[in-house]
Formats: C-alpha cells, structure tokens, sequence
C-alpha cells in the first residue's frame, strides 16, 4: 500500500482533536501586556470591593444584560466565515463590545461607591476615546476587505454601538439564521459565563465577609 494512502487511512481512524470546554485565562493566546493590566485592575478593584445594596443591584442588572446579550451574539457568530448579520447584529455591528461595556460598568458598580467612581469614567474614557475607535476602524476596513458592497451595505444600515429599533436583514436574505448554542462554544462564550459568575461570587463572598 502507498505511504500517502495509508497516512490518510490512519488520519481518518483518528479521533481528532477536540477543544476544551472552558479554557483558563492564563493561556498564552491572552497573555499580553494590555491582558495583564487588565488582570492587575480586576484584582485591585476585587481588593478595593465595598458593596452597597443599592449600587449591588443596579450593578447585577447591567451584568446580566451584558452577558446575555454577548451570549445572543455569539450563538449567532460565524468569525470570518461569513458577514453575520442576524439576531443582535441586525441591531447593532458590535454586540460583543457594547455587552462588555455594560459588564465593566456593572462589576465596577457591583464593587462599591468607590470602585465605580473611579472605574467607571476612567473606563469610559478609554473606551470611547481609544477603543472602540481603533476596533471599528481596523475591523472595517477587514470585513470591508472581504465581504465589499454586502459590508458597506450593512454598515451603512446599522450603527456600531447605539442599537436601532427595528431589525436590518440583507437584501438578499432568504432565510434568517437560527440561534445555535454549538457557536456558542465554538466562540467560547461559556467561559466568560463561567468567569463572570465566579467574580460576581467573589464579590458576594468579600461583602459577607465584611459584614455586608
């Protein structure tokens, strides 16, 4: 038997290599200087909790229509396999930014008076000052690069970050896509599920430990 015929035989009898189901943040993929910072203002702010009720449940609220909103995007989500523009983002072009913006706020919030005072202008600053600013514009011309009038269309629809009301579909649509939560996965959403929950509990358990 050829050597090339028997080396795509024992590559079919294979299993092949399946992803973990949550992945640790400390991975080399993520571990970047600005990745670091982030990791570094996280545990100050954690240290610095002091969480009042009020500011607690507003905080909750943000987080979990943050979350959920990243959770709607992701099961929708096909990255560079095609122009995804169905569920959220026939609302908005960056669900995935615009749910993390209501995250950071919510934790900031969720971990006290001080904590947000400080967090959440600085944050926003960056975040619309820096950004968002570089992410639409790199992304932009990247999708515009591959999906061309289809992208312009859709730009030109939906705006980035201030969802409108009525959902935009492509001209061309003959069916809308499904929510699936194998994309889900596959985006890792439910990692950053898994982690949000934890920081929330973590915070709970320094506000007991404080004496609420």
């Amino acid at each position: 038997m050829p050597r090339t015929m028997l080396r795509d035989d024992l590559a079919n009898e294979l299993p092949s290599k399946r992803k973990p189901l949550f992945r640790h943040p400390f991975r080399r993929k993520t571990l970047k200087p600005r990745t670091g910072l982030l990791y570094l203002a996280g545990a100050a702010a954690l240290f610095a909790a002091r969480p009042e009720p009020a500011l607690f449940a507003a905080g909750f609220v943000a987080i979990a229509i943050g979350q959920a909103l990243r959770l709607w995007a992701t099961g929708y989500l096909l990255k560079t396999d095609e122009l995804t523009t169905a569920g959220p983002y026939a609302h908005l072009r960056h669900p995935l930014y615009a749910g993390s913006l209501l995250m950071g706020c919510g934790f900031a919030s969720v971990a006290g008076r001080m904590v947000a005072m400080i967090v959440i202008p600085l944050g926003l600053a960056f975040y619309f000052g820096y950004y968002l600013r570089y992410k639409e514009r790199v992304e932009s011309e990247r999708l515009e690069a591959i999906y061309g009038d289809a992208f312009r269309s859709y730009r030109a629809a939906v705006p980035a970050i201030i969802p409108r009301l009525s959902p935009w579909h492509p001209p061309s649509q003959t069916q809308t896509p499904l929510w699936r939560l194998d994309r889900v996965i596959e985006n890792d959403e439910q990692t950053a599920f898994v982690y949000t929950v934890l920081a929330l509990t973590a915070i709970v358990a320094i506000w007991i430990y404080r004496g609420l």
